[in-house]
């Protein structure tokens, strides 16, 4: 028998994390992501329609996405405005969420917070900061309240990890993203059984 499917789609962090829900919810689901890097939000929205193609749309029980990590990101040094500046960070979130809810209007359409950066200081190449990352946060949950789309806070599971959960200024260590996997599978699960 054909297993309900679920569709993760994210950046790095979501590429750390998606080999464990896929393992921790595979007598239940069957767990699909692209293989790529989802990025910024205007990759995603580009993007969207080529991912959407790798599940069975009539299978479809969840999509889990996130955004955010790229949009806050300095490309270019500290003194470089962010990739996607807050305004066209709510605007595009929201258009990928429509986007999602209509290729799969009858299943669930999840965000998920972006994780802070390490909280060691870490050197890193396109810098941006955790009270950065807050607000992109703060500016994405918004947008999906007002949309009805409930919220995977995985900065707040993650904000508390020390940096010996990190492997750099933004990935985490095996640790960490098991802690994501298994937060990200609990969520899932939670919401798809009510």
């Amino acid at each position: 028998m054909n297993k309900p499917q679920i569709l993760l789609l994210g950046d790095s962090i979501r590429l750390g994390y998606c080999q464990i829900v896929k393992e921790l919810l595979k007598d239940e689901y069957e767990v699909i992501f692209p293989e790529t890097n989802c990025r910024c939000t205007h990759f995603t929205l580009e993007s969207l329609e080529f991912w959407v193609s790798l599940c069975d749309r009539d299978r479809i029980a969840a999509v889990h996405f996130n955004n955010g990590q790229w949009d806050a990101a300095r490309f270019g040094g500290a003194e470089e405005e962010p990739l996607t500046s807050l305004p066209v960070y709510a605007h595009n979130i929201e258009r990928v969420a429509s986007r999602l809810k209509k290729y799969f209007p009858d299943a669930l359409i999840a965000y998920a917070t972006t994780t802070p950066m390490n909280p060691g200081d870490a050197p890193c190449g396109s810098p941006r900061t955790t009270d950065e990352i807050r607000e992109y946060n703060r500016v994405g949950t918004e947008v999906m309240d007002k949309m009805g789309i409930p919220v995977d806070d995985l900065f707040a599971v993650s904000e508390p990890l020390s940096e010996d959960y990190f492997a750099d200024c933004v990935h985490f260590n095996e640790e960490g993203y098991r802690i994501l996997g298994e937060t990200v599978a609990e969520f899932l699960r939670t919401q798809l059984n009510k």
